[in-house]
């Protein structure tokens, strides 16, 4: 079961503090560009869902990562959940998918690195990036070691890393190249980012992603992949939220 008692509740309290709240799509890209132009360093984008929240229950390492991003956006109907059990406005659903793209028109002039997937849907993303104008300096598949990562950005001259190898990796190896860099660089953790600008894996219906209910067109289309991470996730996630919720005082 999830359990949310002792330590567990207050690596939720903790991660829902963490979380930057913002009013809107260009609200939250405004947001990230202010922290980047203030970063002197390496500025590091995460996104927590339901799964993250479920993951770093369970992988202290990667609790580590969420806690260490520089700004953590609230993803999903989920999170919003959580967040009104304890009566905090949950304000706009930031996903990456939606927010990763608008993010890159405002910054069109920097060089990207993009790392994950398969290297064939890595090559296709390249292209449409490279097609809406972007600089695609740098592209990889995820199935190197870390350190193999690190040594490509580090002797590169890229400005953006997106990282698409789903969680939780992309966020581990994000804090080790912040660990490994002093130069001004941002990163942003992206999920299936990748494979949505690539084409290789379709959105959901508008009227899916309005209502909150993209995961279920997910799970329709790929239940064999995803089954545990939203059937069984989903009801280990709700039964947290009712636990921290009556636990916590509001």
């Amino acid at each position: 079961m999830f359990k949310l008692s002792g330590y567990k509740k207050d690596l939720t309290t903790s991660l829902l503090q963490k979380i930057t709240l913002t009013h809107s799509l260009n609200d939250t890209v405004k947001v990230i560009l202010s922290e980047r132009e203030a970063a002197q360093g390496v500025l590091i984008v995460s996104f927590i869902n339901a799964h993250a929240m479920n993951l770093a229950h369970q992988d202290q390492l990667f609790y580590e990562s969420l806690i260490f991003t520089d700004l953590l956006f609230r993803d999903g109907i989920g999170m919003k959940l959580l967040l009104k059990s304890v009566s905090i406005d949950p304000g706009f659903n930031a996903n990456g998918t939606d927010l990763i793209p608008a993010l890159l028109s405002a910054i069109k002039n920097k060089k990207l690195a993009m790392i994950g997937s398969r290297m064939d849907v890595a090559n296709a993303c390249k292209l449409e990036l490279e097609t809406r104008g972007h600089i695609v300096e740098y592209h990889d598949h995820g199935f190197h070691d870390d350190e193999y990562y690190i040594q490509k950005i580090t002797h590169s001259d890229v400005e953006v890393v997106i990282l698409g190898m789903g969680m939780p990796r992309q966020e581990i190896l994000a804090k080790k190249l912040k660990d490994t860099s002093s130069r001004r660089l941002l990163i942003i953790n992206g999920g299936a980012i990748i494979d949505f600008v690539s084409g290789s894996v379709p959105r959901a219906p508008l009227f899916f992603r309005k209502i909150g209910c993209e995961w279920l067109y997910r799970l329709f289309k790929e239940p064999k992949r995803l089954w545990r991470r939203y059937i069984y996730g989903n009801f280990r996630f709700l039964f947290g939220v009712f636990v921290y919720g009556c636990t916590t005082k509001k």
